[in-house]
């Protein structure tokens, strides 16, 4: 071997060695000095997993940081125990969530005025010690975040340090700036319970593109084909002023659309319930819940979400086409929805597109077969005979059942009657039978002739002596022979006696 191919063999070696400790090396320490890239769209901002007097009062908040409008609808949160196996679902999720909006989802009767979804404790409770839990897309694989916490091993980077009793753990927060380097443990902090519901729909841009390029480029030339006038056919006359065709058209639409106000449109109202319909309809179904738009304009639904059950464990969430006209009605089916409305007593109640429970939360205790529970005009909620789907409540009461009258006062009545009119002189006899007339009346017994129905005691002595003498004749009517026999034998038994003695 030549002294050049070693001297090149010895340089490629190099080379290796070189790299091989770059990547071994330098590498690690760059990324560790190195803020990972924001990658997810919606982050976890807040935990909780038990308060100060509850270990099943968890929630838990997520914040929108991407910028746009996500649809949620098949997003689920999902829990692993940190001993688990696998991913268990907590909630599912469903509506939009905004930019910058958070929404809050909580164990059941848990913050029921701001979460917008309750998720049940079958599952198991959110261990204080340490678990897991995600933000899984819908149709997804991979999380859109997960946080991992005290013995907890399945999170991002190290686990976050668990919570003392009664805080929760917190994402940090620098001049609004979520902070996320994919490392629980330096991404979380522990800190007094601050769960934030807010999911306002951003307004829409009203301004069409092409007022927006004229009003960027207020003086580009105007195309004569769009603008001459056919009428007037004169030519602009030179006088020294401006001769630019005049955008005071545009310009005025511009102006009115400032000037028009937003409408600030009232929530839909919650107006009528048939919770128990009567056969042959059923309540998977022909239940459902009826809106009214209380405004003097459409009503888009987009955003509303109707929950019922007991902790509002089943939610609906409505669609873009779905809107109610000025004044009117719309009703929502349970075959057609989740919905579910328990017959012995539950409640119903309407979530905002910002995530606000609404004014209205409608309870009710055990229904009414067929009645619906409809809002009266003084504001009260009242059971009704007559349902009345997309139209004006009608309250029919049910009519009340009356106790039938009692006749013990008719009978001592009558006889204290009786007993005055044996007691009492001929001529005042007219006076006692309208004294009478007059009671009898007024218990609905007149001219019914009143008896004593006590037993007479003589009569069933009398008949238990019938009884008897008629068993007793039976039995010696069907023993006859036996007893013929045995008066013989004893007449045998006294003869034989008889001439025993006189032999003696």
């Amino acid at each position: 071997m030549s002294i050049f191919q070693r001297i090149f063999r010895i340089k490629i070696l190099s080379v290796i060695i070189a790299l091989i400790y770059t990547n071994m090396f330098l590498a690690p320490l760059v990324s560790a000095q190195s803020t990972p890239i924001q990658t997810a769209r919606i982050l976890i901002t807040e935990l909780q997993t038990e308060s100060l007097t509850d270990s099943n009062e968890e929630f838990i908040e997520i914040t929108n940081i991407s910028g746009e409008t996500i649809d949620l609808s098949g997003w689920t949160i999902q829990y692993r125990a940190a001993s688990g196996t696998s991913w268990s679902d907590k909630a599912v999720l469903s509506g939009y969530l905004y930019p910058d909006g958070s929404l809050v989802i909580s164990s059941q009767t848990y913050l029921t005025d701001i979460s917008s979804f309750f998720w049940s404790q079958t599952g198991g409770v959110l261990a204080a010690t340490g678990g897991n839990i995600r933000l899984l897309p819908a149709n997804a694989v991979d999380a859109e975040d997960t946080l991992a916490w005290g013995t907890g091993v399945y999170g991002e980077g190290e686990p976050a340090n668990k919570a003392p009793k009664g805080e929760t753990l917190q994402r940090k927060n620098t001049d609004g700036v979520w902070q996320d380097t994919n490392n629980n443990v330096d991404d979380f902090v522990s800190s007094l319970a601050e769960p934030i519901a807010s999911n306002i729909e951003p307004p829409a841009d009203q301004t069409p593109p092409d007022q927006q390029n004229q009003d960027n480029n207020p003086t580009q030339p105007v195309d004569d084909t769009q603008t001459s006038d056919p009428v007037n056919d004169t030519p602009p006359v030179d006088t020294g002023e401006n001769t630019e065709t005049p955008q005071d058209p545009v310009v005025s639409d511009q102006t009115n659309q400032q000037q028009v106000p937003e409408v600030d449109l009232a929530d839909p109202v919650i107006n009528e319930l048939l919770i128990d319909p009567a056969m042959p309809q059923t309540d998977a179904l022909d239940e459902w819940v009826e809106l009214y738009n209380p405004n003097d304009t459409e009503l888009p639904l987009k955003g509303y979400k109707i929950q019922t059950g007991t902790t509002f464990s089943h939610s609906y969430s409505f669609v873009d086409a779905d809107t109610i006209q000025p004044h009117g009605y719309l009703v929502i089916y349970s075959a057609d929805t989740n919905l579910t409305l328990s017959n012995t007593a539950g409640a119903v109640r309407l979530i905002t597109p910002d995530g606000i429970v609404g004014e209205q939360v409608v309870q009710y205790d055990d229904s009414e077969e067929g009645n619906s529970f409809a809002l009266d005009t003084d504001g009260t909620w009242k059971w009704t005979t007559t349902p009345t789907p997309m139209a004006f409540n009608t309250i029919t009461l049910k009519p009340e059942v009356l106790p039938k009258p009692k006749t013990t006062t008719a009978k001592s009545t009558s006889k204290s009657t009786k007993s005055t009119s044996k007691t009492t002189a001929k001529p005042k006899t007219t006076a006692v039978k309208s004294s009478t007339t007059k009671n009898a009346s007024s218990t609905n017994v007149e001219s019914v002739p009143q008896f004593d129905d006590t037993p007479d005691p003589r009569a069933h002595n009398v008949a238990i002596a019938v009884f008897v003498v008629l068993a007793v004749g039976y039995a010696c009517y069907e023993y006859r022979d036996d007893f013929i026999q045995k008066v013989r034998l004893i007449r045998r038994y006294l003869d034989a006696r008889r001439a025993a003695r006189t032999g003696l």
